[in-house]
C-alpha cells in the first residue's frame, strides 16, 4: 500500500513546502518571507515521513509558528495526525534543513545547522531542498533576553506536485546573411529570364 497517495510511485520521492514569513510585532508587519522545499525520505522513517506529509498536504500547518527557536534547531507545530514510534534508521542531522522526529513519536524540529548528536534520540526525515536563505531568518528569531521580538510563522504549506519536464532549447544556429542570399537570388535570375526568352 502506497503511504502517499496523493502522489504515484513513479513520481519519486514525496516533496512538500512550507511558506514562512518573519514577522516583527504586530505593528510592523512582514520582515522577510519565503519557501521552504523538502524532499521527504520515507524509505529512512516511513511513520514520520508518512505524518509529515499528510499534515503539509492537508494544509494542517498553516498559520502556526515555529517555536523554541534557538541557533541549532527550531520546533516545528506538533503533529496533528497520529504519531507513531518510529522504526526507521533514519538520515543523519549532518546538515542544516533536516526535517527530524522523536524516535517515540512526534516532537519534530528543522535543523538550522548540522547537529549530530541529534542522531542518538531523533530521526531525520527530509532534507531541504531549496530556500537555505531563510534558515539564518528563522535562526534570528531566538528571544532576547526572554522576550519574542520576532516571529517565525508558516503561512502557505502543501504538497510539491510533479513539474513538467520541458525539452532542452536546441541551441541557436547561425543564420545566414539576407544581403548573401539575396543578392545571389538575384544574380541567377536574370540568366533564368534569358533561358526563358530564348525558348
Amino acid at each position: 500500500k502506497n503511504p502517499f497517495p496523493l502522489q504515484k510511485i513513479s513520481d519519486g520521492k514525496p516533496k512538500v513546502y512550507l511558506e514562512v514569513a518573519i514577522f516583527r510585532g504586530s505593528f510592523f508587519g512582514v520582515d522577510h518571507q519565503g519557501v521552504l522545499e523538502f524532499e521527504l525520505c520515507p524509505e529512512a522513517a516511513p511513520k514520520a515521513a508518512q505524518s509529515f506529509f499528510e499534515d503539509c498536504a492537508a494544509g494542517r500547518l498553516r498559520d502556526c509558528a515555529f517555536r523554541h527557536v534557538s541557533s541549532e534547531t527550531a520546533a516545528l507545530p506538533a503533529a496533528l495526525t497520529t504519531d507513531e514510534p518510529e522504526t526507521g534508521k533514519g538520515l543523519s542531522h549532518n546538515a542544516a534543513g533536516m526535517l527530524s522526529a522523536s524516535r517515540s513519536g512526534g516532537g519534530r524540529v528543522l535543523t538550522l545547522q548540522g547537529a549530530l548528536g541529534l542522531d542518538r534520540s531523533r530521526v531525520a526525515f527530509g532534507r531541504l531542498l531549496r530556500g537555505a536563505e531563510m534558515l539564518p531568518k528563522i535562526a534570528g528569531c531566538c528571544p532576547i533576553d526572554g522576550v519574542l521580538v520576532r516571529e517565525a510563522r508558516i503561512v502557505s504549506c502543501g504538497e510539491v506536485l510533479k513539474r513538467s519536464v520541458s525539452r532542452e532549447r536546441e541551441p541557436v544556429r547561425p543564420r545566414r546573411s539576407c544581403s548573401c542570399s539575396g543578392s545571389a537570388s538575384r544574380s541567377r535570375s536574370p540568366g533564368r529570364r534569358q533561358k526563358r526568352r530564348q525558348r
